[in-house]
């Protein structure tokens, strides 16, 4: 029949008509409307504040999606398109949906956020039904038969109960493990029409959220074109360039730090490096390039068979903060809590510089001093020793002002005589000090933690040396305390030398490894100024056991913690350990009250001019 000799007019043909498929950045335009209560700043007709918003929309409403990992920064928005996702839904595809949030509080205000969505937009508010036990705290029964449920994470009845076609798991990181298991649970029934959208900021690197979005293959990243060449790239961190510097060479003193943000952000000089030819990237101005598209790491657009993708999203996407804002943000960052909140909270990825392997080519390349040669801007001198069952390694090295320190001697001892002659007994020449020498405050020694040996136990022998010599301590290492813990603690315990009647008391100074190894790291890593230097001795065998242990994440039932282990248990990692007792031992000998060293008191210079003796040498000063 001709449209001219139909009995219905254009109108309602095109009421009775099926209704157009928009996707999600579509239908957002042209239905969401935003109230005051929702979006203070701005309300009003939805409007895509950056132009990545419209591919990650499409994604969350693309029926080729089975599964979205979405690693994110805060206040980006993200939550604001997963709450557009589901007005869609609704309107254009409706079917069952549960968003689960970290505690019963969050989800209940997350439910009040789908509900101001469903009254301010026109093409929803029919949706919602008039009678009131339809809507709770916690579920959302619409007209056309979906229902929205509110979960959390610790409630395993609503993470187990009903089957889902859509499944939202927000602020993921903070879950217990396990429940991205239930999710997919409640997905079977729906088959290849389900969905999962998972999206956190993240917490640390075994996260679920990391985990997913590190076994996904299909990685979008939003691309952006250089102004000079037109490659098409990430927008990364790493890239980020300020005048003179970049995140790999930031100063690490606070104040400076400071200064420098302040100046950053005053002048707004900092810009994104391109990746080919070192160009300068605006990143708000080329976010609105029209070349802008989501591709995956090859730089191609999503292949439909790609049905599982993970996406990141960081600050530097942000449509109001500026990269210099950032790189201000970043140079504020001063302690190692705000600097986690940074990686977490502004760029999206599980903070890591802590966390890397100490190279061995770091320790090569600093071996450039003469060795057993005490330098001239020394305070003082301490030695530490690993215990084995047939001896020690032992360190000993020159600690100056602000932390630095470098090595003068090491090696092995097979015997208590030894070591003395190897550390507490030993002179070493200063620079510049004609026949000044300088020899170890202390020797601090591990006790061996009831080693046993041919002759007795090692504990034993440690405590005799401490007996014998007041210039030994005894240290104690605990290896599970958490860095927050004391660092070091004083108390006593009883020795009874074996085969002998009686005691005899012994001080012990209880050591927190995992807070010494983490300042010994930092150390290390201090290239401006360099604060741990070594000499010439420091050959390939030094090298590997000062490189033998990363921080690593344990995962327990009772949690996951970071924890110092050895990267191959048939590494040897003693003088690590020494290393690290470096550092409570210098403390122990009140580095940081010295103003001048010792040798070089007005009484030991006045000695040395009247000629008396061969030269001072110093001992417990």
């Amino acid at each position: 029949m001709s449209a001219a000799a139909s009995p219905w007019t254009d109108r309602e043909r095109r009421a009775w008509g099926p209704r157009p498929r928009l996707d999600g950045a579509e239908w957002a335009a042209a239905n969401r409307v935003l109230s005051f209560r929702e979006s203070p700043q701005h309300p009003g007709k939805w409007q895509h504040l950056a132009s990545w918003m419209v591919g990650l929309l499409q994604l969350l409403t693309d029926p080729t999606v089975d599964e979205i990992a979405i690693l994110k920064c805060a206040q980006t928005g993200v939550s604001e398109l997963v709450r557009n996702a589901v007005g869609q839904w609704a309107d254009l595809d409706p079917g069952p949906v549960q968003w689960v949030m970290t505690i019963r509080p969050a989800a209940e205000k997350g439910m009040r956020k789908l509900q101001w969505m469903f009254d301010s937009s026109p093409a929803l508010r029919p949706l919602v039904s008039e009678r009131s036990h339809d809507t709770t705290l916690l579920a959302m029964a619409l007209t056309n038969g979906m229902e929205v449920a509110i979960g959390w994470s610790g409630s395993l009845q609503s993470l187990s109960s009903d089957p889902q076609r859509r499944v939202i798991l927000d602020e993921a990181a903070k879950y217990k493990a396990g429940r991205l298991d239930y999710a997919r649970e409640r997905l079977k029934t729906f088959g290849r029409r389900a969905l999962l959208v998972v999206l956190s900021s993240p917490e640390h690197e075994a996260d679920e959220i990391c985990v997913l979005h590190d076994q996904i293959p299909c990685k979008l990243a939003y691309r952006v074109p250089c102004p000079d060449c037109g490659t098409l790239q990430a927008l990364e961190w790493p890239n980020a360039r300020w005048p003179g510097g970049d995140p790999s060479s930031a100063p690490e003193d606070p104040d400076d730090r400071v200064r420098l943000g302040d100046v950053v952000k005053r002048e707004q000089s900092a810009w994104v490096a391109c990746v080919e030819c070192e160009g300068r990237i605006n990143p708000q101005r080329a976010m609105g390039d029209p070349r802008c598209a989501w591709l995956d790491e090859q730089g191609e657009p999503r292949a439909e068979r790609d049905r599982r993708v993970a996406v990141h999203v960081s600050e530097l996407y942000h449509w109001e903060t500026t990269i210099s804002d950032l790189v201000a943000k970043y140079l504020y960052a001063v302690d190692p809590k705000s600097v986690r909140e940074f990686w977490k909270g502004s760029l999206g990825r599980p903070y890591k510089e802590a966390r890397a392997a100490l190279p061995a080519g770091l320790f090569r390349r600093r071996a450039t001093y003469a060795a057993g040669v005490v330098p001239a801007w020394a305070l003082l001198v301490v030695s530490t020793a690993d215990t084995q069952s047939l001896g020690w390694w032992y360190m000993v090295r020159a600690w100056g002002k602000g932390g630095r320190s470098r090595l003068l001697a090491w090696g092995w001892a097979d015997s208590e005589e030894q070591l003395v002659a190897a550390t507490l007994d030993a002179r070493f020449p200063i620079e510049g000090g004609g026949r000044l020498e300088a020899g170890p405050q202390l020797l601090a020694v591990d006790t061996g933690g009831g080693m046993i040996t041919p002759d007795g136990s090692r504990t034993h022998d440690v405590y005799r040396l401490a007996t014998r010599d007041p210039r030994v301590v005894c240290f104690k290492g605990q290896p599970n305390r958490s860095p927050l813990d004391a660092p070091m603690r004083e108390t006593t315990t009883r020795y009874s030398p074996p085969g002998r009647g009686g005691s005899v008391e012994v001080e012990l100074r209880l050591v927190n490894s995992e807070h010494y190894k983490d300042r010994l790291a930092a150390m290390i890593r201090s290239d401006e100024p360099v604060l741990w230097e070594e000499n010439e001795t420091a050959d390939a065998a030094y090298q590997r056991q000062m490189a033998s242990e990363h921080k690593v994440m344990e995962v327990s039932a009772k949690g996951t913690k970071w924890l110092w282990k050895k990267r191959a248990q048939k590494h040897p990692n003693h003088l690590w350990d020494c290393a690290v007792y470096q550092i409570p031992a210098a403390d122990l000998a009140r580095l940081d009250q010295r103003e001048e060293p010792t040798w070089t008191r007005r009484r030991a210079r006045r000695q040395y001019a009247k000629g008396e003796g061969d030269g001072w040498t110093i001992g417990r000063g």
